[in-house]
């Protein structure tokens, strides 16, 4: 086991205790000088997606988070974690992209919520505009605004999608 691996144990072990997901994040990230410890907490955040309302926020308005995100993801296809997430809690999560993460909160979210993250779409926007990722990260707002979600029936299963704005449609 990697020190990583022990330190997202630990993790579990923290917040199953009870401690605030806050907390822990604002431990962990001060003094932080690298990389592997903020990856590592979204990581924590998506699998303990109920302790970690509002805290995910931060990360899910900057592009480049968006941009590692999904590059994991599909790195990880390739080349899947398998044991060593056994027993972790919701480990069926590692798979999630933002575009899932953002989905499940805006579906769980009450109508303030739901305007606070599509607020928090349009900053991301505006901070991809800035760093030249536009069109891709006005996709991926599109995930946080519950107005552009489209459900229908697919095999008796309910299956929501995210309709992309006009401008970016084929």
């Amino acid at each position: 086991m990697s020190a990583l691996q022990a330190m997202e144990r630990a993790i579990d072990g923290w917040l199953e205790h009870g401690a605030s997901m806050s907390k822990v994040i604002e431990v962990l990230l001060d003094g932080c000088e690298n990389l592997a410890v903020p990856v590592l907490l979204v990581g924590v955040m998506v699998r303990h997606l109920e302790k970690a309302e509002g805290v995910l926020d931060r990360f899910l308005r900057e592009p480049l988070v968006w941009q590692l995100e999904f590059e994991r993801a599909v790195r990880e296809q390739a080349w899947p974690r398998g044991a060593w997430s056994d027993g972790m809690v919701n480990a069926e999560r590692r798979t999630w992209t933002f575009r899932e993460v953002s989905m499940a909160i805006v579906l769980r979210g009450d109508e303030s919520r739901r305007e606070e993250l599509r607020r928090l779409g349009e900053e991301l926007v505006a901070a991809g505009e800035a760093t030249g990722m536009g069109d891709m990260v006005t996709n991926w707002a599109a995930c946080l605004d519950a107005s552009r979600f489209r459900a229908r029936s697919e095999n008796e299963q309910l299956v929501v999608e995210v309709s992309p704005p006009k401008e970016l449609r084929p």
